[in-house]
């Protein structure tokens, strides 16, 4: 399940990647995708830490999917 999960997020960190950086090559997109998902998938981390790495990943997906966020404090205050 880990790897499918794993796997799911590698495509929607890639199109959201492709999105924000179109000019990135396909290397460079990949190594950077690469290094925000080895925590999760390093067999040296513990378990939690993991699972901890899987949530924040799919907390980043969430917040750049949504596109726009408004700003904390609005603008002109």
């Amino acid at each position: 399940m880990q790897a499918d999960t794993l796997w799911w997020l590698f495509g929607a960190l890639w199109r959201l990647s492709r999105e924000a950086r179109p000019g990135l090559s396909a290397t460079e997109r990949r190594a950077d995708i690469e290094a925000l998902i080895e925590p999760a998938r390093s067999a040296s981390n513990p378990p939690a830490l993991q699972a901890a790495a899987i949530v924040a990943l799919f907390e980043a997906v969430l917040i750049a999917s949504l596109g726009w966020v408004p700003p904390l404090v609005p603008q002109g205050e």
